[in-house]
């Protein structure tokens, strides 16, 4: 897995928005594209977090040693202030458990940043649409959460083109969750808040609008989103 310069501009974009501190952790470790940097090297260039590494061994160095297709041990609820999630979840089977698990390993005010294939290449496993993590972190009233397509008309090591995605459309009706612009990968922020939950199974979009109270949840969540500045902090990089 790799952290690809476009990524990085967005890591380093939200430091300055809002410090990378306390606990930092890495799901898999990743190579830094067109560096010689380790990803931990890479971190401490920019950030004082205390750096650690979860996967399902230890052959990369990982200091905590889970499979995140099974169920999360209650000690490792709580224990990470930012997650970096570079291109794991799109490789695992059991997502659904994979990305609650994700959720209770971060701390109240924590942040997660994920970068998983929207599309089908370089042997991703799963691929998803950007409303499946907008979904889940609207259903868990998360504080924030910005989506963005990576795409990258020329192969994954040539230029991206990043978009910010929206999950309603002018009129608030939901927008169409997968877009129609070649590979891309979705790039998600999102930030944990005192109440969040982990574990509410979010409703499709094309489902909920027939059920209006639950359809408005998720519209007050987008609406929350929307007025956060994070999304006008990072808007220049798009």
């Amino acid at each position: 897995m790799s952290i690809f310069p476009a990524v990085i501009k967005l890591l380093k974009r939200e430091h300055d928005f809002k410090p990378i501190t306390g606990d930092l952790l890495l799901i898999g470790r990743q190579s830094i594209e067109c560096s010689e940097q380790t990803d931990k090297d890479f971190f401490a260039s920019f950030c004082d977090a205390r750096f650690h590494a979860l996967d399902v061994s230890d052959y990369e160095g990982a200091d905590i040693i889970h499979d995140l297709n099974a169920p999360l041990p209650g000690h490792l609820a709580g224990v990470a202030d930012f997650i970096f999630d570079g291109s794991c979840l799109d490789n695992i089977f059991d997502v659904g458990n994979a990305m609650r698990s994700l959720s209770r390993l971060l701390r109240p005010g924590g942040r997660i940043m994920l970068m998983e294939h929207g599309t089908a290449i370089q042997g991703a496993l799963m691929t998803f649409s950007p409303e499946w993590f907008f979904n889940f972190f609207a259903a868990n009233g998360y504080a924030d959460c910005q989506v963005y397509l990576g795409i990258f008309p020329f192969g994954m090591r040539g230029e991206w083109f990043l978009r910010l995605w929206e999950p309603f459309d002018l009129d608030e009706n939901p927008a169409p969750a997968t877009p129609g612009c070649g590979h891309f990968v979705n790039l998600v922020i999102a930030e944990k808040g005192p109440d969040s939950t982990d574990d509410r199974i979010p409703i499709q979009a094309q489902y909920r609008v027939m059920h209006q109270s639950e359809n408005a949840r998720y519209l007050a969540a987008y609406h929350r989103y929307k007025a956060n500045r994070r999304r006008g902090h990072i808007a220049f990089i798009l």
